[in-house]
This record gives structure tokens, sequence and C-alpha cells, in this order.
């Protein structure tokens, strides 16, 4: 078990750059996003140059000193795009994604579920063909020995509690990244959440946030760090937790990752 902290402190920016913030608050345990065409290890790249683009990253990470324990990964097709072509693609990125990981002994992962713009679909429907999606990734990150969760995310599919029960029982052994900062900025209250979603939890990502706030500086949010994390070692939690602040243009959040990386490490 490890505090980790995600390059999304400079999710608009380089990996250097995300790797050096981090290296300068002392941190030495990193989560990488590798999403789609956003940041910050490409997986479309590393189906194209898997050498090259793998070799780049291994040595920022070997030059700030950094060990990469955990990613957040999404490819470039939508979950619930079940066209041959897109299936294929996407078992490809999904492959190199996690050789990468393995090279660097990552043994966890989440899954960002992208969209939920899916035209005027029902719910019901889109989510079956998600669960599809997410065999593949749950079948290829075996292969691998990774565990992958999705993230239960505002503005996708799995957004509500009403989607997230339907996903559970379609995929009733689907892991899940526990981020209760997602449901706090919908105002619902941690403690209200189901507990037994800690089970399905194979990773954690930490954020202070509240109501129509998807991040809040720490302190002025509602989450409650230390109940999460005791709740958790109670159901026998034994996986990484992630502070995943993102870069703001307006904000700078960096000190408040620094204090929760102390906070969270003094709690696990």
């Amino acid at each position: 078990m490890a505090v980790l902290c995600s390059t999304s402190i400079r999710c608009g920016d380089t990996l250097e750059s995300a790797l050096s913030t981090i290296a300068g608050m002392g941190i030495k345990d990193v989560d990488v996003l590798g999403i789609g065409n956003w940041c910050h290890v490409l997986p479309a790249d590393l189906v194209r140059d898997f050498e090259g683009t793998a070799g780049n990253a291994s040595r920022l990470l070997e030059k700030y000193g950094l060990t990469m324990r955990s990613m957040n990964v999404g490819t470039n097709q939508q979950l619930w795009d079940r066209k041959p072509e897109s299936n294929e693609m996407r078992e490809k990125e999904i492959d190199a994604l996690c050789r990468f990981m393995a090279m660097h002994g990552a043994k966890s992962a989440a899954i960002q579920p992208l969209a939920n713009d899916y035209s005027g679909r029902s719910i019901k429907e889109v989510i079956d063909d998600c669960v599809l999606s997410l065999r593949q990734f749950f079948d290829i990150s075996g292969r691998y020995g990774i565990k992958m969760g999705v993230e239960l995310h505002v503005y996708s599919p799995f957004e509500t509690l009403e989607q997230v029960a339907y996903l559970f029982e379609k995929m009733p052994d689907a892991k899940i990244v526990y981020d209760p900062s997602h449901f706090a900025k919908l105002g619902i209250p941690l403690q209200s959440l189901p507990p037994d979603w800690m089970d399905r939890a194979v990773h954690v990502h930490s954020r202070d946030s509240g109501k129509d706030m998807l991040q809040a500086h720490l302190g002025q949010g509602t989450v409650d760090f230390a109940w999460m994390v005791g709740e958790l070692k109670k159901r026998g939690y034994a996986g990484h937790y992630s502070i995943e602040y993102l870069q703001d243009k307006d904000d700078d959040y960096t000190q408040d990752a620094a204090k929760l990386y102390k906070l969270l490490t003094s709690l696990v």
C-alpha cells in the first residue's frame, strides 16, 4: 500500500512537468494518466511506437526518481462503442497500456469511462454495451496480473446511484475505483454511499470536493478522509491511494495535493 500523486496535477502540461512537480513535493510514487488523446502516455502512441513512447516515459520516471505504481487509463474508443473496428483497436490500446504498466510493476489502474454522449439511446442499452467493453479491459489486464476498476464518474454512463446499481446488476463481478469526489459534487454524502462498494475497490482516488465542486481546496469540501480510510481498512482494502487534484488555469491545487499526501500517509 502506498500514497501516490497523479500526474493530473499537471494535466494541462507535459509528462515531464507533471513528474517534476510531483518530485518537487517530495513524493516518490506516481499514478500516470494514459487517457485517449488527452495525456500523458497516450495509448495510441504506445500502439504505434511502443518502444519509443514507453522508453521516453520510463526515462523521465528515472530522471525524477519516481516509481509508477498505477495508471488512470482510457482508450480512444467510448466504452459504449461496439463497432468491430473499435473493439479491435480498443484491444490493441489496452494491451499496450498493460505492457507499459507491467514494465514498471504497476498492479492497478483506473478505467476512465469517458463521455455520456450516446445519441439519445437508453442508459440501460448504453451500459449493456459498456459492460462488454469493460470485459475487454478486465480480460486483457488479468493476463498481465493487473487489477483494473471502472471509475464511477460524473458526466459518464456511471454517474448516478441508479446507473451504478444497473452496472452491478449486469456485471456482478465489476471492480471499481473508489472516488467519493464525484458523488460529493452531486451532493451525496460519502457515508450514504452503499458500503459494499468498498469491497469492489481495486484503487482509490482522493481529493476534496463538495456540492457542485468537482474539486475543492483541502478542508473546504465535504470529503471525510479519516472516515474513508478507516472504513476501507475495516473492509480489508490493501490497495493504493492516489491523490488526483486536477490542474486548473484559474487556481493552484499543488499545495493541497502536498497537504493531502501528508494526511493520507498519516492515516493509511
